[in-house]
């Protein structure tokens, strides 16, 4: 095992979120404690590669990403911790259909796992091409922060094999999306 280096292992959160090059992103469960909005644009605009300086200031981009991901993306936040922006705008409207907010009696939902799944894009070429997961698990909420977060990304293609690498996550996933308790 070796040291960590900060200068050439370092990477931005949106920066993980992105596809691989020739991929798209065909579904993504996630889940944070705490979401500030116009955060959370910075990571839609990701999904589609894009690079925005002042996302809020690309209305287009935003509402073209929101209307092509809604079927394909889920947050799940705890429900106390949404950060409602300073100043009103109505894209943010459309984030409820992305948004779920989780609310435990007596305590908070705070896991911080986003699941990936990248499909090849659609092109006679890649019929063979097979889909890529990734998983990011980090200290980091979807929050404007200069702190430093740690995480780890972990990908690769699905398997045939027995094996049962990543069923603990699988099932905690599949619970989070499917709890009759959680909205």
């Amino acid at each position: 095992m070796s040291a960590l280096d900060a200068a050439r292992q370092r990477s931005a959160f949106t920066d993980a979120l992105r596809p691989p090059a020739g991929h798209v992103l065909g579904a993504c469960l996630g889940t944070t404690y705490s979401l500030d909005f116009e955060a959370f644009t910075a990571v839609i605009l990701a999904f589609v590669g894009a690079d925005v300086e002042d996302p809020l200031n690309d209305a287009p981009s935003v509402l073209t990403t929101v209307a092509r991901m809604r079927s394909r993306l889920r947050v799940f936040v705890n429900s106390g911790s949404l950060h409602l922006p300073g100043a009103t705008n109505r894209l943010f409207a459309l984030y409820d259909r992305l948004l779920r907010r989780v609310n435990i009696e007596g305590g908070a939902f705070h896991p911080k796992v986003w699941a990936l799944r990248f499909d090849p894009v659609a092109r006679p070429e890649h019929r063979e091409v097979p889909p890529i997961y990734r998983v990011l698990t980090a200290s980091r909420n979807v929050a404007d922060s200069r702190c430093w977060e740690l995480g780890v990304k972990l990908e690769g293609h699905k398997s045939t094999s027995k094996q049962k690498y990543g069923s603990d996550l699988s099932a905690f996933l599949r619970r989070v999306a499917s709890s009759p308790t959680l909205p």
